[in-house]
Parts: C-alpha cells; sequence; structure tokens
C-alpha cells in the first residue's frame, strides 16, 4: 500500500466528511437559539459537551488536509494512530451532539431532562469504549497483549466487549419509552440507532484500515 495513499485514507476524505457531518448537527441544535431559546438558559452540560465536540471536529477538520511531508516510518505510524483515534472520538461526538438535538429542544420547552442526559452519555461512552476493544482485539495485531494472553483468549475477550456493547440499543429503547415526547421530537431517539449501526461499522472500518497501514510499514 502507498504509504501517502494510506495516510490519506485515514485523514483526507474522511476526516473532512465525518467533520462536515458533525457541524451540520451543531447547526441543527443552534436552530433552538434562534427559535426563542436564550444561550443563557442553556445549562452547562450542554453547553459543554457541544463545546468539546466542536473541538473534535475542528480538529477532525484540521486533518482532512493532505499529507505531503516525508517522515520516519515511526512518525507515520503514530500519525496514523492519531489519525484513526481523531476520527473515532468524531464519530462518537456526532453520536453525543445528535442525541444533544432532542435535550435542547426539551430546554427549549422548559423541561431539563438532566438525569436522562447524563444516563445517555455515559451509556453512549461505555458502549463505544467496549466496541473499539472489541474491534482492536479482532483486527489489530495487539503483539503487546499476546505477551500475556493466548490469541484464543482475546478472541473471546473481543466477542464478550462487543457482546457488551450492544447494550446501548436497550437503553436507546429505554428512553424512547421513558423520555416525554417533547414537540413530537421522540423520533430522534430512534433515528440515532441506525446512525449508531452506521458508525459502528464505520469504527470497524477505520481500525481495519490502521492494521492495513501498519501490516503495509512492517513488510
Amino acid at each position: 500500500m502507498n504509504e501517502k495513499n494510506a495516510i490519506n485514507s485515514l485523514g483526507g476524505n474522511t476526516s473532512l466528511v465525518i467533520s462536515i457531518l458533525g457541524f451540520v448537527i451543531i447547526g441543527f441544535t443552534s436552530i433552538t437559539l434562534f427559535n426563542g431559546l436564550k444561550f443563557e438558559n442553556v445549562p452547562n452540560y450542554l453547553k459543554y459537551s457541544s463545546y468539546i465536540s466542536i473541538i473534535f471536529f475542528t480538529v477532525g477538520l484540521i486533518q482532512s488536509v493532505r499529507f505531503n511531508i516525508k517522515r520516519s516510518q515511526l512518525f507515520m505510524k503514530y500519525y496514523a494512530q492519531f489519525l484513526t483515534t481523531i476520527n473515532i472520538l468524531v464519530l462518537i461526538n456526532i453520536i453525543i451532539a445528535f442525541d444533544n438535538v432532542y435535550y435542547f429542544a426539551a430546554i427549549q420547552n422548559g423541561i431539563d431532562l438532566y438525569p436522562f442526559w447524563r444516563f445517555n452519555i455515559v451509556t453512549t461512552l461505555i458502549s463505544f469504549a467496549l466496541y473499539v476493544l472489541s474491534g482492536i482485539l479482532y483486527l489489530s495485531e495487539c503483539k503487546i497483549l499476546l505477551n500475556f494472553i493466548t490469541p484464543k483468549t482475546r478472541t473471546y475477550i473481543g466477542l464478550i466487549c462487543m457482546i457488551l456493547s450492544y447494550f446501548i440499543y436497550v437503553v436507546i429503547i429505554y428512553l424512547f419509552i421513558k423520555i416525554p415526547n417533547i414537540a413530537d421530537n421522540a423520533f430522534l431517539i430512534l433515528i440515532s440507532i441506525f446512525i449508531i449501526i452506521g458508525f459502528q461499522i464505520a469504527i470497524l472500518a477505520l481500525i481495519w484500515e490502521y492494521r492495513r497501514f501498519i501490516i503495509a510499514e512492517d513488510l
């Protein structure tokens, strides 16, 4: 695999598309601020989570710039790892930003759903952490880990992590049932299921692309 093309496949268009998608969702969220919601009435947890998402989207956008500088092999490996990590974090923050759309709408209607938001975000982060770990165990070589466990054990751990990560779908259904249907926006909670499915596939693709790059570098 061409080194330059491999790096661009991890950054380049991938970072550009997902970062722009993130900014579009943030822009959609901000519509509430032009629809009667005052910025000072927005709870800090929604403000700060949006700020964090914007930071990741901005970093992802910067990484979309084509890589044209020749560096050492070690640097390229770390840079590929950085790109993969950033892209995964951007994807996770897109989901958080999308979930925030509903909670912004709730605040706009005078309802603070912080307990539900906290439960939603924590379970999302845990779920994706488990999913990423399972992807790493399945798709990467994990040479250091193999010093402590056998490949078979690694596979079992990866399978368990992947199964546990799917509890996010149960959480979404629970939230759909329990959270008030504010301004007929409850459907957004169900839409997040399809977004998560798509992003889980994208995360595996990113990890696989990183693995291909590392294998090519070692040849």
